[in-house]
Parts: structure tokens; C-alpha cells; sequence
């Protein structure tokens, strides 16, 4: 029997908790751990804009 392998995401933006979703979308089933600094959840970003 081999034990599931935990992970680490470092950074709680929408990076981080995206890259949690796919982990368990692509059938990861150990433990996850999401750490992050923020005060706030995470958020999504305004797209950025070329300045003419």
C-alpha cells in the first residue's frame, strides 16, 4: 500500500487555489495544504490594459 502524497501550495492567490482545483479535477486525493499571506480570499485579477 502506498501512502498519498501531500502537497504544499504556497501563495493563496488565484494561482494557488486554482492549482488546488486542478489537483483534485485530475484525481489527487491526499491532503493540501494552501497557505498564503493574504488578509482577503483570493480574488480575480482585472485583465490588464495596453495603454495606446
Amino acid at each position: 500500500m502506498t501512502a498519498a502524497r501531500s502537497v504544499l501550495v504556497v501563495g493563496e492567490s488565484l494561482a494557488g487555489t486554482t492549482a488546488v482545483r486542478h489537483l483534485r479535477a485530475l484525481g489527487h486525493a491526499g491532503p493540501l495544504t494552501l497557505v498564503g499571506a493574504e488578509e482577503q480570499g483570493a480574488y480575480p485579477a482585472r485583465p490588464c490594459r495596453r495603454w495606446s
